[in-house]
């Protein structure tokens, strides 16, 4: 007769098991929350002036950010204004006109975040 596995043994693998989804789980959410930004703005002089400027500061864990900048969000087909790659973590972009952008950053791990800001006029 063939014996059964004991049941407290299945008991602690199913327990292990679950407790290390839940761990990885949480992991990556507290990576995914380590890429994070503040923008600051410069408002355009007028309406037909490229002078205004973006200005992005990240708060993270890695050296080494893509920093892009499109007419709209990226998701909803927006173009590509600027980008630039860069081992520290402040960027600016500067000679652009009042309007709507979204501001993008990726890290080396390709985790992506984006802001919606709009660039006014004094």
């Amino acid at each position: 007769m063939k014996s059964i596995p004991n049941f407290n043994v299945v008991k602690k693998f199913s327990l292990a098991c679950i407790l290390l989804l839940v761990f990885l789980s949480y992991n990556t959410k507290a990576q995914d929350t380590d890429l994070d930004f503040d923008i600051e703005i410069t408002d355009a002089s007028s309406l037909t002036t490229s002078d205004g400027s973006i200005m992005i500061v990240v708060y993270g864990n890695d050296s080494g950010y893509s920093f892009m900048v499109y007419d709209k969000e990226p998701w909803l087909g927006g173009e590509k204004i600027a980008e630039e790659t860069k081992s520290d973590r402040t960027c600016t972009f500067v000679n652009l006109k009042a309007g709507n952008y979204s501001v993008c950053v990726q890290n080396r791990d390709k985790t992506t975040r984006c802001k919606n800001v709009s660039i006014e006029t004094k």
